[in-house]
């Protein structure tokens, strides 16, 4: 297939590159450092982090991404925020929200 020919087979989603990711504390534990010294350590349990809303200058006022964070049950989700999902095409029922806001230069 030549360059000049746009490609017919669906996209892969790609990961935006946020600098942030969002856990959950596991617990505590402790390593040991190369003397046999112990040394305290928190566990973080890395859960699902999907860009929910993409706001931007001219519509929002400021350039940001919402970000939904982990899940919650199927019964607890309010009709306005399955609407919001649905309309960000995101099949996790997101129970928290953080929004990461850009720089001036970035995108």
């Amino acid at each position: 297939m030549s360059e000049d020919t746009p490609s017919t087979e669906p996209k892969e989603e790609t990961a935006a590159s946020l600098g942030v990711i969002f856990g959950l504390k596991a617990g505590m534990t402790r390593i040991f450092d190369s003397q046999g010294n112990h040394v305290p350590v928190t566990v973080v349990k890395l859960i699902p982090n999907v860009i929910t809303q993409v706001k931007t200058l001219g519509k929002d006022g400021h350039g940001a991404y919402q970000i939904g964070i982990g899940e919650r049950r199927e019964k607890l989700i309010t009709r306005p925020l399955e609407g919001h999902l649905k309309k960000a095409n995101v099949p996790i029922r997101t129970k928290t929200f953080a929004e990461i806001r850009l720089r001036q230069g970035d995108a």
